[in-house]
């Protein structure tokens, strides 16, 4: 059975704080919803504001949702990657995550040092276009 959503205290009771971007996603309609393109994304990257980057309305709010459990469960979002996406940091408790790192003059130089992962929460990008995450 589909979860009824009330959009304005989905946005008051966000677990981080919402974007005006993240505001008119939350109130757009699925049909309305328009992509970013790839010239949209090279030119938010080139610009350095990547918090114009979105997600559709349905993943957007499942992706809060689902935001909220991950805080409660491992007390962060880095927590929850670092332990069990990135597998680094395995014995570090929840408030004090230490990764791994050794410094390298080459940047992924060392395989250990990073990981390439599909993104669990793409950005909506038009068809053909995927969004790995690079974690270093």
């Amino acid at each position: 059975m589909p979860r009824i959503i009330n959009t304005e205290e989905l946005i008051r009771s966000a677990p981080f704080e919402l974007s005006k971007a993240d505001k008119v996603v939350l109130t757009t309609t699925e049909e309305d919803f328009v992509p970013h393109t790839w010239e949209d994304i090279q030119e938010i990257i080139a610009g350095g504001d990547t918090s114009q980057l979105k997600r559709t309305p349905t993943d957007f709010r499942n992706y809060i949702f689902w935001t909220r459990e991950i805080q409660a469960t491992f007390g962060s979002v880095t927590n929850f990657l670092v332990k069990t996406r990135l597998h680094w940091g395995k014995e570090a408790n929840h408030a004090d995550i230490r990764i791994p790192y050794r410094h390298y003059s080459v940047p992924f130089a060392d395989q250990s040092d990073y990981r390439i992962l599909r993104n669990d929460w793409p950005y909506a990008m038009s068809s053909g276009m995927a969004h790995p995450m690079v974690q270093e």
